[in-house]
């Protein structure tokens, strides 16, 4: 029998910084399809299907990621379903900063490296006394102990203002092993 149908296309962020929708509707397309017939129809889904509003950037960004690609009659019809992997340049998760805890840091993707480089620099491993104590303070808190540790304030500073900042620790480095 003839009819109509309307083929809708609906994005889901898998692992959203920020709270979303399950699904959005991105794009559709009405078709009228004869008895037997069959249509292929192409819908685009450009970068802004996939980006959201950033308060703290106070703008429409991208977050890197995985999407499922949901096609249906309707949110509650899917019928096909697939995921891309978006790379985006927008950092979209705020910063880390001098209040968080180191543990943060380690386990954040964009500060894990230096926070590597940052035990290294004291010479502390998870068998270290203070490695426990590192996991449950903040930068801040972590140049106070620095200072039982022998590292002077300014040293220390210089550390911490590093990993904050996502650099390399080759100056802190030699500065910690003239002490």
């Amino acid at each position: 029998m003839k009819g109509k149908e309307v083929v809708q296309i609906y994005v889901r962020d898998k692992k959203s910084y920020l709270f979303r929708p399950e699904k959005e509707l991105k794009a559709f397309a009405k078709v009228e399809l004869e008895p037997g017939e069959t249509k292929t129809l192409v819908l685009e889904l450009d970068e802004d299907a996939f980006s959201y509003y950033v308060p703290h950037l106070e703008r429409f960004a991208v977050e890197s990621g995985e999407f499922d690609i949901l096609a249906g009659t309707s949110s509650q019809d899917i019928r096909l379903e697939d995921t891309v992997t978006f790379l985006s340049k927008d950092e979209v998760r705020l910063p880390l900063g001098m209040t968080d805890a180191f543990k943060d840091f380690l386990e954040d993707e964009r500060y894990t490296e230096y926070a590597r480089q940052f035990l290294e620099v004291l010479h502390v491993d998870e068998s270290h006394m203070f490695y426990q104590m590192l996991m449950g303070v903040n930068l801040i808190q972590i140049q106070e102990l620095m200072s039982i540790m022998g590292i002077d304030d300014k040293t220390a500073g210089e550390m911490t203002e590093k990993l904050v900042k996502r650099q390399e620790f080759a100056a802190a480095c030699q500065t910690s092993a003239k002490n």
